[in-house]
């Protein structure tokens, strides 16, 4: 007689799994330097720890990670303002400064804002894609609240969600 298995449920293999579900999440954040491989342009693999679900469901997938990328554009490269709104939402939900750079040269450049990301938690969203070519499902990390779909309705009341200072209503400024 053969070897014989323990039964496993394979789902079908067909299919590529996407690498988490559709949810809001509180994560925290590992980085890596380096560069895009055709033009070498200065690149942040941002991997993020999905550290607690928000979304009511996903609590099995907590510890799932997500990795995207952030890339800097030279002035006038027709995705630099995309990058830039991505930069500008990182550093929103992470309650971080934008980098003041005007020029990257090397990853010392980089380093300081690394080091700032992988010291904070922050609220993020999943997404997914389908590739159009290969039929994978792709997980898309949002660092903003996505226009409906995904959010649970109870997320702003989650202890989470007011620990990392979220949801305080700011005083208006006298004039």
């Amino acid at each position: 007689m053969g070897i014989q298995f323990t039964p496993v449920e394979t789902g079908n293999l067909q299919e590529i799994p996407a690498d988490a579900p559709e949810g809001a999440w509180i994560a925290s954040f590992k980085t890596k330097i380096s560069e895009t491989r055709k033009d070498k342009f200065p690149m942040i693999i941002i991997e993020a720890h999905l550290n607690e679900a928000l979304t009511a469901g996903n609590e099995n997938h907590v510890g799932s990670k997500v990795a995207e990328f952030l890339t800097f554009f030279p002035i006038g490269h027709n995705a630099q303002k995309m990058s830039t709104i991505r930069l500008h939402a990182l550093c929103a939900a992470l309650k971080i400064e934008v980098p003041r750079l005007t020029r990257i040269e090397s990853e010392e450049d980089l380093q300081p804002f690394c080091a700032a990301i992988e010291e904070n938690q922050a609220p993020v969203w999943t997404e997914h894609e389908k590739d159009k070519k290969t039929g994978e499902i792709r997980t898309k990390l949002l660092f903003t609240e996505p226009r409906a779909k995904v959010v649970p309705p109870d997320f702003t009341e989650t202890e989470a969600f007011e620990e990392l200072g979220y949801g305080k209503k700011k005083k208006a400024a006298r004039r």
